[in-house]
């Protein structure tokens, strides 16, 4: 059985063409060559409250002036190309052109708007579509996939740099460093006592020393060092440094280190003490690798805490004072 029927012509549906056009829910404009306006339907007047009072005195108005108009009487604030061109078409009074245009218009109300352009024999029409819905989600879709982009290299208790992010800018410090014969100093930080936290008070109030841990780090170097979290209760800090007396900058830093943990901790009405094991390890004399500069600071780390921690040990087995830098 065919289930099919003809479609039936315009002339065969009960409404008018005029109201047929006045029912959609899109703006109608139709503009002669020289972009004046010709025709406008009632959804295009709705769109432009400031112009919806001027009824047919907008016939035979070039385009451009029309969007002066409706730029001052506030009905729109921005706008995307190509529709510029056309409007300076219109503007000049030549000939528009006959591909076809496209693009968005801010309304004065916060209310986005498309406008498409197609050509005519004798000029173009163009529609208005309310598209405020789909630019919401655009949006809403944008800010998800900025805030996992951005996730997806952070710590997520603390919102530092992962290791992923670490191992990342250590990378690039390398290089850079090696090209300009500069010095990377890469320092691991192991809080001492942590442990005894967690058990004492609970996972909650060691999140929460670990957070105040981070936001003092945060703050203590600068904007272009990299502080990290590695995991657990492990730091992890990358800072360039000048190669002239590089040793002695990073014993500096290191001291930073161990002075910003020191500081009492105050967490739901107890003040907690912790101190902090540090490591270090210099690219490009330690290692130029990441992998390689990593596990030297790492095995560092560990002669630090077999110190007793509250201590800073390079990869050379040393903890040398401020004096006497050999680099």
């Amino acid at each position: 059985m065919n289930y099919t029927h003809p479609l039936p012509s315009l002339e065969q549906i009960p409404l008018p063409p005029e109201q047929v056009v006045e029912a959609l829910p899109q703006g109608l404009v139709v503009i002669d060559k020289q972009g004046r306006l010709q025709w406008y339907n009632h959804q295009f007047l709705e769109l432009h409250p400031g112009l919806a009072g001027r009824g047919e005195i907008l016939t035979g108005i070039a385009l451009h002036d029309l969007f002066a108009q409706a730029v001052k009487a506030g009905d729109y604030v921005a706008s995307t190309p190509p529709l510029g061109a056309l409007l300076s078409e219109s503007r000049t009074g030549s000939d528009i052109g006959r591909g076809d245009t496209e693009g968005c218009f801010l309304l004065g109300d916060g209310r986005w708007v498309q406008v498409q352009g197609r050509p005519l024999s004798q000029g173009r029409i163009l529609t208005w579509i309310d598209v405020t819905t789909l630019k919401e989600r655009e949006r809403a879709l944008e800010l998800q996939w900025r805030e996992s982009e951005y996730y997806a290299y952070r710590d997520g208790l603390t919102g530092l740099p992962n290791r992923q992010l670490v191992e990342d800018r250590l990378s690039r410090s390398c290089t850079q460093a090696r090209r300009q014969e500069g010095v990377v100093a890469v320092m691991f930080l192991d809080l001492d006592g942590f442990k005894p936290i967690n058990d004492t008070y609970g996972h909650a109030t060691g999140d929460r020393v670990l957070q105040a841990v981070a936001e003092r780090l945060l703050h203590s170097f600068r904007e272009e060092d990299t502080v990290g979290r590695m995991g657990g209760d492990e730091f992890v800090g990358i800072f360039e440094l000048d190669t002239k007396r590089s040793r002695t900058a990073a014993i500096r830093i290191a001291t930073v280190l161990l002075e910003t943990v020191l500081r009492e901790i105050p967490v739901q009405g107890r003040r907690v003490s912790l101190s902090g094991s540090v490591g270090i390890a210099l690219c490009p004399w330690d290692g130029v690798g990441v992998e390689k500069v990593l596990e030297c600071a790492d095995r560092a780390l560990y002669r630090a805490k077999a110190q007793g921690g509250n201590t800073y040990m390079f990869w050379d087995g040393t903890a040398t004072e401020l004096l006497g830098d050999p680099y």
